[in-house]
């Protein structure tokens, strides 16, 4: 798409940017937070046109020749979102368009590295249950470092995890994006009274084997005086074909299927739970966990959900059934004057997870990028 955001004149330098066009058009993407990037590429679109750009906005599903035409034109910037499976032709561009400065955006960790993790979760579940899984959230392509060349900064959605991915294989400058959450999400404070240390949740999105709800079913399996709202998709079929005789004989485990999270029922599950337990294997920033955060629910995840505990939140070191179960039984005791204040201090630690604060911290990337380049 030419100029997304209106002419900035003839003689404006042009940003290339590839992501999704499609919240552009659809007021109920930008509105309905079922994914936080459908506002944040408004985000960033609007903030590049601020700073001067003009903007050509390639969406991740655009053909070839779609995307060929533009080649004749010179670029001070190509954008591209180019971490996880959603920018297929992002090594081809690269290869083929000029421009001044490149942005890799890293919404997840360094591809191959992510694959390992996910592929070490499954290869774990596999020998412990004697089900060969389904495998999800694998990145394709073979030569991941392709993605890397020529590029000038990285923009890295997640904590120290997901910069030191990039580490290993690169010394590119890196900057940090906060993701953001939905403005309909906020605490109510009558809800603190009403949480319950033995109340637990999980929330996230596909891929389950991969984000640990199998390791959280066999951790609650038999813990009748703990309660587990499950809010997650219902389409791996697979997966819940084999707990389906676990369920059943927990009925303190609820299985909510996938959740609007600014409809009533988010907000009736997160007015009693007091943790969301999140053992993922590899994110950049578990969007999942900070809006449930905006909720006051205190996270007990992994260093690899991207998250940074702060005084608030709790971390699973020991990634195991055992592991996961004897924390969730000691979180299950917790005082009510201590969990009225990791609750406050998890609502005060979403702050950096707002629109606003994409909108800073996005802001800051792109000044001390382009600053470096001299193209601005």
């Amino acid at each position: 798409m030419r100029n997304a955001l209106g002419s900035q004149g003839k003689d404006a330098p042009r940003a290339l940017v590839y992501y999704k066009t499609d919240p552009l058009f659809s007021s109920v993407l930008r509105n309905s937070y079922r994914h936080t990037n459908d506002n944040e590429i408004i985000e960033t679109t609007r903030l590049l046109h601020q700073l001067g750009f003009s903007i050509d906005l390639v969406d991740r599903e655009a053909a070839w020749p779609e995307v060929a035409s533009l080649f004749k034109n010179e670029y001070a910037i190509y954008f591209s979102n180019a971490a996880g499976n959603s920018a297929p032709l992002h090594s081809a561009i690269n290869r083929k368009v000029t421009a001044a400065c490149r942005i890799y955006y890293a919404a997840g960790p360094e591809p191959e590295f992510s694959n390992e993790l996910v592929h070490a979760r499954h290869d774990a579940f596999d020998a412990r249950t004697g089900q060969a899984s389904i495998r999800r959230r694998i990145l394709r392509e073979a030569n991941y470092q392709e993605r890397l060349e020529r590029i000038d900064a990285i923009f890295y959605v997640g904590n120290e995890f997901v910069a030191s991915s990039f580490d290993k294989v690169c010394s590119i400058p890196k900057h940090r994006i906060y993701p953001s959450t939905s403005p309909a999400l906020f605490l109510d404070l009558p809800s603190i009274r009403n949480k319950s240390p033995k109340s637990f949740l999980y929330l996230g999105g596909h891929g389950l084997i991969c984000k640990g709800l199998d390791l959280v079913l066999e951790a609650f399996d038999g813990l009748s005086d703990l309660t587990l709202d499950i809010c997650a998709p219902s389409t791996e079929y697979d997966f819940w074909s084999y707990y389906q005789p676990l369920l059943s004989r927990n009925p303190q485990i609820k299985f909510h299927g996938f959740v609007d999270i600014t409809g009533a029922l988010f907000r009736e599950i997160t007015s009693h739970t007091a943790f969301n337990i999140f053992p993922s294997s590899s994110e950049g920033c578990a969007t999942s966990v900070v809006t449930a955060m905006r909720r006051g629910v205190v996270p007990v995840v992994t260093r690899e959900s991207g998250i940074d505990l702060e005084d608030f939140g709790f971390a699973i070191t020991d990634c195991s059934v055992a592991g996961i179960r004897q924390l969730a039984i000691a979180l299950g005791d917790m005082p009510r004057d201590q969990l009225t204040n990791r609750i406050l201090s998890t609502y005060r630690g979403s702050n950096h997870y707002t629109i606003d604060g994409f909108r800073n911290s996005m802001t800051n990337a792109f000044i001390r990028t382009l600053s470096s380049k001299r193209l601005i």
